[in-house]
């Protein structure tokens, strides 16, 4: 039980301590005094007080103005009157002047007493818990209030860095876009300019072949022919890689023939592989027939640098194999070889344009952009082309295309 501290006010000393007893019993501290005035004085000097068990009938101070000099003093101790009296309207005037309980004196008192004392200290309390979790919740809003507030201004300031590194971000992109597009208007311009004269040299050391030459001049003629037409060959996909970049690659998908182009590009590299000694295997076109949604002219232009590279870059007596797989929805192309292999280093960056891999250390010309070429062309057909590789087994390049719908 809560030791509550309770004030006996009553004029009746036998009254007052028999209160006292009852209340004592029940493990409440009890304090008496015998007027009104005394107990104006009591609640003033003592703040613990936090019931008072007040006598109606007193001289000099009754306790129904005892309870209105209370409410003057704002003191908010509940009252509870005990009184003899049966007269309602005094009840009435009690309840109404703020008294918690108004209890007739009687055989049943100290049971009576006892509930009104502990029903007031379970509402006190309840009260006190509610006014707690009140200043609790108050607090906790106010805490919210503030941490919305910070939130509020860390979102403002992240909102304003974002909006500068928007407006930095689009600035260095229209500066990268007019250097892109001045950089491929440069490589075309000079393309062209290149192209012109270099068919002219190998135009003049055509002519020349033909002419009355000595060892020696035939072979200065030939080394201006092969350097000329590797040059010519550079110049040719510089322009592919401008017109790609610039974005004026025309693209004619329609249903075509996979069969069809696989038989047209193992045509025309056959020499090649003859030249390099290296066997070719064509695992496709003994198939069925089948059909593709893509440019027939792009995929060609692909596969036949795939399967140069292949060829070119292969060992000795090696061989390439070019074999599908059947996805949903797609095909997948594969041309295998049994080269020398590539690490994932290597393979990370094979497809980035003018990257020749151990350049140095191969006799085999090459401009380094012909993969760069493939991927952009295989993209804008609307498929992906990645590579497989494993040092000193050889490489799978595989692209995959829609099939027709």
């Amino acid at each position: 039980m809560d030791t509550e501290k309770i004030l006996v006010v009553d004029d009746d000393l036998f009254a007052r301590e028999f209160l006292a007893e009852i209340l004592a019993e029940d493990n409440y501290v009890v304090e008496t005094v015998g007027s009104g005035k005394l107990a104006l004085t009591k609640c003033r000097e003592d703040k613990q007080i936090k019931i008072i068990v007040l006598d109606m009938n007193m001289p000099e101070m009754n306790g129904l103005e005892l309870i209105k000099e209370l409410n003057s003093a704002d003191f908010k101790i509940p009252v509870i009157i005990l009184t003899g009296s049966e007269d309602i309207s005094m009840a009435v005037e009690a309840i109404s002047n703020g008294a918690s309980d108004y209890l007739l004196k009687g055989e049943n008192v100290q049971e009576t007493i006892l509930h009104s004392v502990r029903k007031i200290v379970e509402k006190e309390k309840m009260k006190a818990e509610n006014l707690s979790l009140m200043e609790d919740l108050r607090q906790n809003n106010s805490k919210l209030a503030d941490l919305n507030q910070k939130l509020k201004e860390e979102q403002d300031q992240l909102e304003a860095k974002v909006e500068q590194r928007t407006a930095a971000l689009l600035a260095a992109k229209n500066i990268a876009e007019k250097a892109n597009q001045a950089k491929t208007e440069f490589m075309s311009s000079m393309s062209h300019e290149l192209r012109t004269p270099m068919n002219a040299v190998l135009g003049f050391a055509q002519i020349l072949e033909y002419e009355d030459l000595t060892e020696d001049q035939h072979d200065s003629v030939n080394e201006i022919l092969v350097a000329g037409k590797h040059l010519l060959e550079l110049i040719n996909k510089v322009l592919d890689l401008s017109k790609i970049e610039s974005g004026h690659l025309d693209v004619n998908k329609h249903p075509v023939s996979l069969t069809a182009i696989i038989k047209e590009c193992m045509l025309l590299i056959r020499p090649m592989a003859k030249k390099y000694q290296i066997k070719t295997t064509d695992e496709i076109t003994p198939y069925e027939d089948i059909e593709l949604h893509t440019d027939k002219f792009l995929l060609k232009q692909v596969v036949i640098n795939l399967l140069s590279n292949a060829i070119k870059y292969n060992k000795k007596d090696g061989s390439v194999t070019l074999s599908f797989e059947k996805l949903v929805g797609r095909i997948r192309i594969k041309i295998t070889d049994t080269g020398r292999g590539l690490t994932e280093e290597q393979c990370a960056k094979i497809f980035q344009p003018f990257e020749r891999l151990d350049a140095k250390n191969s006799t085999i010309e090459g401009s380094g952009v012909g993969l760069s070429i493939c991927k952009q062309l295989v993209g804008a057909m609307g498929g992906l082309i990645a590579i497989e590789s494993t040092p000193g087994v050889g490489s799978c390049f595989y692209l995959e295309l829609s099939l027709t719908a």
